[in-house]
């Protein structure tokens, strides 16, 4: 994009604390980031979508834990999509800080006149045509009238967990907004289905980036304040907030802090097959059912069953039997089993587990880095086990844990293991052993796939238990 000159970049905002759709999300694994049934993820369709809907440049949102997900995300996307930037939010702030920053960012590269796509991540599109289509419409009234522009989504149902557009005027390919109301109690919901003339705020907004800079000024003045003071982002690769700065913003959706403020809003109806998979009601829909009314993805066995919803990325066969009305989701380290429409039950599970701070919230059983993957092997009070694959020439951060020490056994290829000052090559059968706060470092020096069982001993085994020194990776 040539300076000044306009452009389309899209703004992909990749949180998430994984509740909704746990134990297939967890908060270091957010919805954005699980693999769908299809083997890809939310992001990764997102991303590859991106020629199509002619941007020139993406920007990553998300947080310090999320982030290797992003890169990850960005390296796997396709020859023809632009470059992705991931800026990585020292803290959660919500939507408008994410929106302030992003924007702050992409003016600076790329001018006022730069069109920004703002996309929540983890949003299903099955029209991805339609989508587009209603996108182009979005960016040309955005720059012709100067406006904040919204994709509004045909509601079906009396939603409690979306905003309302009520539609005003009707113009030239576009709505005006006459109201904004932000996720309405049930009868409230009810009554504006009743009343016909609204449509769902679909989170997908497009507007310059002088335009949202404006209206964030204008309706949310200290959100404006705090962006300002970030200081000057670096004019190419990833960018990292000072964390005493970016701490400053406050907690504040883009819809209270503008939306319901702003009359320069302006709406685009988009039939798409949007939804944002925010209850496993929602995730299934996105599968093929059969004639009873089942949907299930992975080694699933169904007998006498109905309206049933089955889910295997356990490595386990499922059986479900004579049961109706039921959703079953077996994860390698945990299992849920809840009845269909029983989102706000999942959410309380997830809040009790979360307050117990147990280990199956935060982190995934399998995960992958830039170095490999994990997995667990078992867990028991003051242990865990995992197997750690790392790839020919990669190597882990050196780093060290305050509340842990761990013993590696090396099962495959051979690992260099470098403990404080000490580096020791080890080969099948060989371990080592890594004191609480020793500073060390795994590394496969060959040519082949190295695997190794770690065994994590402490009264906190977490993933954020870590200080990094030296990372090939740029992770903090």
């Amino acid at each position: 994009m040539a300076e000044g000159k306009g452009g389309l970049a899209a703004v992909a905002l990749c949180g998430g604390a994984g509740a909704r759709l746990w134990p297939l999300s967890r908060a270091q694994l957010a919805k954005p980031f699980v693999t769908l049934p299809s083997g890809g993820t939310l992001l990764g369709e997102l991303l590859d979508s991106l020629p199509g809907l002619g941007a020139d440049a993406a920007v990553l949102v998300t947080s310090a834990a999320q982030a290797a997900h992003c890169r990850a995300a960005a390296a796997a996307r396709s020859k023809q999509s632009p470059p992705a930037t991931v800026v990585v939010e020292p803290a959660g702030r919500g939507t408008a800080p994410a929106i302030a920053t992003a924007a702050k960012l992409l003016r600076a590269r790329h001018g006022d006149e730069v069109c920004l796509l703002l996309l929540p991540a983890d949003h299903h599109i099955a029209d991805r045509a339609a989508f587009g289509k209603a996108l182009r419409q979005a960016e040309k009234v955005a720059r012709a009238e100067r406006r904040l522009v919204l994709l509004g989504i045909e509601p079906d149902r009396p939603a409690t967990g979306y905003g309302y557009l009520q539609l005003g005027e009707a113009r030239d390919g576009w709505r005006e907004i006459a109201g904004f109301k932000e996720k309405p109690d049930r009868a409230e919901a009810e009554r504006l289905l009743a009343a016909g003339g609204y449509l769902w705020n679909a989170g997908v907004y497009v507007a310059t980036a002088a335009v949202i800079e404006e209206q964030i000024a204008a309706h949310a003045p200290q959100v404006a304040a705090v962006a300002a003071g970030l200081g000057t982002p670096p004019a190419q690769g990833d960018w990292e907030p000072a964390a005493e700065a970016y701490g400053a913003y406050p907690s504040i959706s883009i819809e209270y802090a503008v939306s319901e403020r702003s009359d320069r809003l302006a709406a685009v109806p988009a039939a798409c097959g949007w939804s944002d998979l925010g209850t496993w009601d929602d995730w299934l829909a996105t599968l093929p059912a059969d004639e009873k009314g089942n949907r299930v993805a992975g080694e699933v066995a169904l007998a006498d069953a109905e309206n049933v919803g089955a889910l295997s990325v356990g490595g386990r066969l499922v059986a479900v039997a004579g049961v109706r009305d039921v959703v079953v989701v077996d994860a390698p380290d945990a299992v849920l089993v809840t009845g269909r429409g029983a989102a706000n039950a999942v959410r309380d599970v997830h809040a009790g587990l979360a307050e117990q701070k147990h280990p199956a919230v935060d982190s995934p059983a399998r995960e992958e880095r830039p170095w490999g993957r994990y997995r667990l092997l078992g867990r028991g009070p003051g242990w865990q086990a995992k197997s750690i694959e790392v790839e020919p020439g990669r190597r882990l951060s050196l780093q060290s844990h305050a509340h842990r020490s761990e013993r590696w056994t090396v099962v495959r290829g051979r690992i260099e293991a470098t403990v404080g000052e000490e580096v020791t090559e080890l080969g099948p059968g060989d371990s080592c052993f890594i004191p609480q706060g020793a500073k060390h470092r795994m590394a496969n020096p060959g040519a082949e796939l190295a695997e190794l069982v770690e065994v994590q001993f402490g009264e906190v085994l977490a993933e954020d238990d870590i200080v990094r020194y030296e990372d090939d990776f740029a992770r903090s």
